[in-house]
């Protein structure tokens, strides 16, 4: 979502269209789940939720598959679509899943997710039936213990909203990283849309504007991690995000040594970091690499946020 015309189409046109269509066909339900909701970490994205992720993957109650990039796309499918047959919108959304593009990395054939869903009872074709089908599947191929499923996905972010109304009980965790170090790390990512300065504000602030709907909606449903004391403290956060997830904290998840594999990052330059051991390196790492110039854009644009969040220096 990286142009002017896509957020136009999806974050105003489509949301507009879907209220109209629900006040003259009536809101699809969400009823009759087969899965409990899942928990979704979000975010800019270059804050620590891989890192995060991998660290969850470790507790053999939950599981995270690697990031995919459809989930609020197949979200407006569902509710725009409304003439199509539930087998059409299945195996399209599904569908979704197995193009190379869409996914970091999901090896696998959903040919039998696509079968469970053609037959289920009418009561129980939901959106949240789908994608709980296609994630413990996934899920079922790597952990067979975990009973909580969740997504890591930073572009979730700006899909918060319809995702916190399709899935009620959904629990979001929201990482949040100084503006600059952000800026920075993105900037290093050769073909990036957020290697350049405004996109990558645009995420920032996005995702601190979706971490106050969400505040607003429920709090309680709602847990802030700092990235900064995710890597200098990570049990006490870790133990935080346990607890409010109602899992047993689990000492193994401080263990990163396969954390890039577990996520099917392993292959990728950007995430080179995530095998090493837990750290502060990169914490503050803009005063050194970035320009006078943008650190004087950056902290003009993020002024109020940054101070809310004790980025002051």
């Amino acid at each position: 979502m990286h142009t002017i015309l896509k957020k136009v189409k999806f974050r105003t046109l489509s949301p507009l269209i879907i209220r109209l269509l629900d006040l003259i066909l009536g809101k699809r339900g969400t009823n009759n789940k087969n899965f409990p909701d899942p928990f979704f970490i979000i975010g800019s994205g270059r804050n620590g939720s891989t890192l995060l992720g991998a660290m969850l993957n470790n507790n053999n109650k939950l599981f995270l598959p690697p990031e995919q990039y459809v989930i609020g796309y197949s979200l407006l499918k569902w509710r725009l679509k409304r003439h199509k047959s539930w087998e059409y919108i299945c195996d399209e959304i599904i569908g979704d899943y197995q193009l190379e593009k869409n996914t970091c990395n999901w090896n696998l054939s959903l040919e039998e997710v696509k079968n469970q869903m053609h037959n289920l009872p009418k009561d129980k074709r939901n959106f949240a039936n789908i994608i709980g089908a296609l994630f413990n599947f996934y899920g079922q191929s790597k952990n067979s213990t975990f009973t909580l499923y969740g997504d890591q996905s930073p572009i979730t972010t700006h899909f918060s909203k319809q995702l916190a109304d399709e899935f009620p009980s959904s629990k979001f965790i929201v990482l949040v990283r100084d503006p600059r170090d952000v800026v920075l790390s993105y900037s290093k990512i050769k073909n990036h849309p957020a290697s350049q300065l405004k996109y990558a504000l645009w995420k920032w602030k996005d995702s601190i504007a979706m971490l106050d709907y969400l505040t607003n909606k429920n709090k309680e449903n709602v847990h802030l991690v700092k990235y900064e004391k995710l890597v200098s403290e990570p049990q006490t956060v870790l133990m935080a995000i346990c607890n409010f997830l109602s899992v047993k904290y689990d000492k193994t998840m401080l263990n990163t040594t396969n954390a890039s594999e577990l996520l099917g990052v392993s292959q990728l330059a950007i995430h080179t970091n995530l095998n090493n051991t837990i750290n502060t390196s990169s914490i503050g790492k803009w005063k050194q690499e970035l320009g006078k110039d943008v650190i004087k854009k950056i902290n003009k644009e993020t002024l109020d946020y940054r101070n809310r969040f004790g980025y002051t220096d």
